[in-house]
């Protein structure tokens, strides 16, 4: 069932309370002065290994290989805790249980899990990393990031940072792969061809576990960013408000490949517009913030989806 339908709950002074004493901080993966006061040692050095794994990769074979994309997660300010705090309630036929890190960590079994795209998937990975991290799931050690801001590794219009998705499966040999790329694909044609390219990459590895996320929201303001926003066309200026186009042609295609893909549906944080980092950056949301409230839930939900992630 889709939890795409409901809304977001303000909580109050007690059940923000609450919030905090059970939500990670913010602990950072490149540098200790991006990291929450409150992490703990072993919680920020957990995340940061994650992403070192992956980075270290390809560091010495080729130079270009991983750019820090950092995902300006932990830029948000703390007086904002009332509306970055707020919960997501689904409509009647979804239920996301609260997070767990043990239930996700037995989701995942003993599989590898890799998150892999740009700098918005690097903060879907931090809160993953952060979240089991936090809560001691015991599979830290299991999930790694790797860049790579198209995925197929050809400049669609922005950045081209990291390497093509497939030679980070040849190097970390993951189970799960969860993977998305939005912000710097540009045109329809050239979505497609992202999308085409990973399904035929998959199929060539039929063992692969492939999780496609779908965007987070782009532009600041009150309601999802339409491709014309206030009378003006922003495509000439950002792709942002095709983002949530691109989701359903996205579903639709991923639901014709077959049981080794699924969605990580990310449509409520649409929503959420008011939960950038700033208003000069209107891609990335707060961490914590509402990536806290769904991905990891709805991440567990998908991962036991699979008959073969026990």
């Amino acid at each position: 069932m889709s939890c795409n339908r409901g809304r977001w709950r303000a909580l109050s002074p007690e059940q923000r309370d609450r919030w905090r004493q059970r939500t990670p901080p913010c602990c950072s993966w490149d540098s200790a002065s991006y990291a929450d006061k409150n992490c703990a040692r072993d919680v920020g050095s957990l995340v940061r290994a994650a992403f070192e794994t992956g980075s270290g990769r390809f560091f010495s074979a080729a130079p270009r290989a991983l750019v820090p994309v950092g995902g300006n997660g932990c830029a948000c300010n703390a007086s904002r805790e009332p509306l970055l705090s707020m919960q997501w309630e689904s409509a009647p036929g979804c239920s996301l249980r609260r997070w767990s890190a043990k239930s996700f960590c037995r989701a995942l079994g003993a599989r590898r899990l890799l998150f892999l795209g740009d700098s918005v998937m690097q903060q879907l990975a931090s809160v993953a990393m952060n979240a089991v991290a936090w809560d001691d799931g015991g599979c830290a050690h299991q999930l790694v990031f790797g860049a790579s801001d198209t995925l197929i590794n050809a400049r669609m219009g922005a950045s081209n940072r990291g390497e093509h998705w497939l030679r980070w499966v040849d190097a970390v040999a993951p189970d799960v792969v969860v993977l998305g790329a939005t912000a710097h694909v540009y045109g329809d044609g050239n979505f497609s061809r992202v999308l085409e390219e990973v399904a035929r990459g998959a199929r060539a590895r039929p063992a692969l576990t492939v999780i496609w996320a779908t965007s987070t929201p782009g532009g600041c303001g009150k309601a999802p960013l339409a491709t014309v926003h206030r009378g003006v066309d922003r495509s000439a200026f950002f792709n942002w408000g095709e983002f949530l186009a691109r989701d359903a042609v996205a579903k639709a295609f991923f639901a014709r490949q077959g049981p080794q893909f699924r969605v990580l549906d990310l449509e409520p944080l649409h929503y959420r517009q008011d939960a950038h980092v700033a208003e000069d950056d209107c891609l990335h949301l707060c961490i914590p913030g509402p990536l806290n409230a769904i991905v990891p839930p709805l991440l567990t939900r998908v991962l036991g989806g699979f008959s073969s992630v026990k």
